[in-house]
Protein backbone atom coordinates (compact mmCIF):
# COMPACT_ATOMS: atom_id res chain seq x y z
CA UNK A 1 0.00 0.00 0.00
CA UNK A 2 1.32 3.43 -0.96
CA UNK A 3 1.40 5.72 2.07
CA UNK A 4 2.08 8.90 0.11
CA UNK A 5 -0.31 11.75 -0.53
CA UNK A 6 0.02 14.08 -3.47
CA UNK A 7 -1.40 17.56 -3.21
CA UNK A 8 -1.96 19.40 -6.49
CA UNK A 9 -2.91 23.00 -6.94
CA UNK A 10 -2.38 25.72 -9.45
CA UNK A 11 -0.45 28.82 -8.53
CA UNK A 12 -1.44 31.86 -10.55
CA UNK A 13 1.00 34.70 -10.76
CA UNK A 14 0.18 38.37 -11.03
CA UNK A 15 1.31 38.23 -14.64
CA UNK A 16 -1.24 35.63 -15.68
CA UNK A 17 1.19 32.72 -15.73
CA UNK A 18 0.27 29.53 -13.91
CA UNK A 19 2.43 26.90 -12.30
CA UNK A 20 1.30 23.41 -11.31
CA UNK A 21 2.42 22.55 -7.81
CA UNK A 22 2.78 18.90 -6.82
CA UNK A 23 3.62 18.17 -3.21
CA UNK A 24 3.98 14.58 -2.10
CA UNK A 25 3.84 13.86 1.60
CA UNK A 26 5.27 10.62 2.95
CA UNK A 27 2.91 9.48 5.69
CA UNK A 28 5.72 8.24 7.94
CA UNK A 29 7.93 11.30 7.76
CA UNK A 30 6.56 14.62 6.59
CA UNK A 31 2.90 14.03 7.38
CA UNK A 32 3.59 13.30 11.03
CA UNK A 33 6.20 16.03 11.29
CA UNK A 34 3.72 18.55 9.85
CA UNK A 35 0.65 17.23 11.63
CA UNK A 36 -0.93 20.63 12.14
CA UNK A 37 -2.52 21.96 8.91
CA UNK A 38 -1.18 25.48 9.48
CA UNK A 39 2.39 24.19 9.68
CA UNK A 40 1.96 22.13 6.51
CA UNK A 41 0.38 25.05 4.69
CA UNK A 42 3.09 27.43 5.88
CA UNK A 43 5.79 25.11 4.53
CA UNK A 44 4.11 25.06 1.09
CA UNK A 45 3.69 28.84 1.13
CA UNK A 46 7.37 29.39 1.95
CA UNK A 47 8.61 26.82 -0.56
CA UNK A 48 6.66 28.34 -3.45
CA UNK A 49 6.74 31.96 -2.24
CA UNK A 50 2.94 32.19 -2.17
CA UNK A 51 0.87 34.86 -0.42
CA UNK A 52 -0.04 33.93 3.16
CA UNK A 53 -3.36 32.09 3.49
CA UNK A 54 -4.79 30.05 6.35
CA UNK A 55 -7.15 27.06 6.33
CA UNK A 56 -9.85 29.47 7.50
CA UNK A 57 -9.27 31.58 4.37
CA UNK A 58 -9.88 28.46 2.28
CA UNK A 59 -13.13 27.89 4.17
CA UNK A 60 -14.26 31.48 3.62
CA UNK A 61 -13.31 31.36 -0.07
CA UNK A 62 -15.15 28.07 -0.51
CA UNK A 63 -18.32 29.47 1.07
CA UNK A 64 -18.09 32.69 -0.94
CA UNK A 65 -17.71 30.80 -4.22
CA UNK A 66 -20.65 28.54 -3.39
CA UNK A 67 -22.87 31.55 -2.74
CA UNK A 68 -21.70 33.34 -5.89
CA UNK A 69 -22.47 30.16 -7.83
CA UNK A 70 -26.06 30.39 -6.66
CA UNK A 71 -26.05 27.57 -4.11
CA UNK A 72 -28.90 28.20 -1.64
CA UNK A 73 -27.83 29.84 1.62
CA UNK A 74 -29.36 26.96 3.60
CA UNK A 75 -27.10 24.42 1.87
CA UNK A 76 -24.00 26.57 2.38
CA UNK A 77 -24.91 27.08 6.03
CA UNK A 78 -25.27 23.34 6.57
CA UNK A 79 -22.00 22.64 4.76
CA UNK A 80 -20.21 25.11 7.04
CA UNK A 81 -21.80 23.60 10.13
CA UNK A 82 -23.49 26.83 11.19
CA UNK A 83 -26.29 26.48 13.75
CA UNK A 84 -28.68 28.37 11.49
CA UNK A 85 -28.61 30.47 8.32
CA UNK A 86 -28.56 33.72 10.30
CA UNK A 87 -24.89 33.17 11.10
CA UNK A 88 -24.09 32.49 7.45
CA UNK A 89 -26.04 35.56 6.31
CA UNK A 90 -24.24 37.81 8.81
CA UNK A 91 -20.82 36.62 7.67
CA UNK A 92 -21.38 36.29 3.91
CA UNK A 93 -24.04 38.84 2.97
CA UNK A 94 -21.32 41.07 1.46
CA UNK A 95 -20.65 38.31 -1.08
CA UNK A 96 -24.18 38.53 -2.45
CA UNK A 97 -24.89 42.20 -3.30
CA UNK A 98 -26.27 41.19 -6.70
CA UNK A 99 -28.91 39.11 -4.90
CA UNK A 100 -30.79 42.29 -3.96
CA UNK A 101 -30.99 43.25 -7.64
CA UNK A 102 -32.03 39.74 -8.67
CA UNK A 103 -34.75 39.73 -6.03
CA UNK A 104 -36.10 43.07 -7.18
CA UNK A 105 -36.03 41.96 -10.81
CA UNK A 106 -37.76 38.65 -10.07
CA UNK A 107 -40.44 40.40 -8.03
CA UNK A 108 -41.03 43.03 -10.73
CA UNK A 109 -41.31 40.29 -13.33
CA UNK A 110 -43.71 38.28 -11.17
CA UNK A 111 -46.09 41.19 -10.58
CA UNK A 112 -45.85 42.37 -14.18
CA UNK A 113 -43.77 45.55 -13.88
Amino acid sequence: MNNRFTIRCIRASLHGQTQLINETLDEKSQLHKLAIPNQWLTSIIRKYKLPRITPHHFRHTHASLLLQAGIPIKEVSERLGHKDITITLEIYSHVMPEEKEKTATKFASFVGF
